[in-house]
């Protein structure tokens, strides 16, 4: 949001909020380091409920990156998960789910071997477009979402 802010000198990136973080701010941001970027430390409670808090961070933020593509957006997105079942009840309540939609992660969390884990996903439709320099995701898609197809 600083780079972002002395590159445009537009004052809604001095909030650090997701709110004015979308498509256009990950392109800008590997136009201005012209490279495949990193981006860490999302706003704690703009992102998925099960994303692990780095302690002692203020303001608030998530233990998580999401690796930009140069020209393109997100195709890799990561980040470590909760680790207690206190805690994530915890981010469950905040973030208001229903509790049978999340018990399956509470449970596991009971587990009496259960480990602390990160996560990622990749964007490998996004990935081909970057490798194979398409201008449309859709081009890379088995099954682009668009009007006029089907959809599986």
């Amino acid at each position: 949001m600083k780079k972002l802010y002395e590159e445009t000198k537009d004052e809604k990136y001095l909030d650090f909020t997701l709110e004015n973080f979308g498509s256009w701010e990950e392109i800008k941001l590997t136009e201005i380091y012209n490279n495949l970027i990193i981006i860490e430390e999302f706003p704690l409670l703009e992102v998925p409920f099960y994303h692990a808090q780095i302690k002692d961070k203020k303001p608030l933020v998530a233990n998580n990156s999401d690796f930009i593509w140069p020209g393109y957006r997100e195709i890799i997105g990561s980040g470590e998960r909760v680790g207690s079942e206190k805690e994530l009840d915890e981010k469950a309540e905040i973030f208001n789910l229903p509790r049978k939609d999340y018990s399956p992660y509470l449970q596991s969390r009971a587990l009496k071997n259960y480990e602390k884990t990160s996560g990622f996903g990749l964007g490998w439709e996004r990935l081909l477009q970057g490798i194979l320099d398409m201008p449309f995701i859709w081009s890379a898609s088995q099954f682009p979402r668009v009007d006029n197809t089907l959809k599986p």
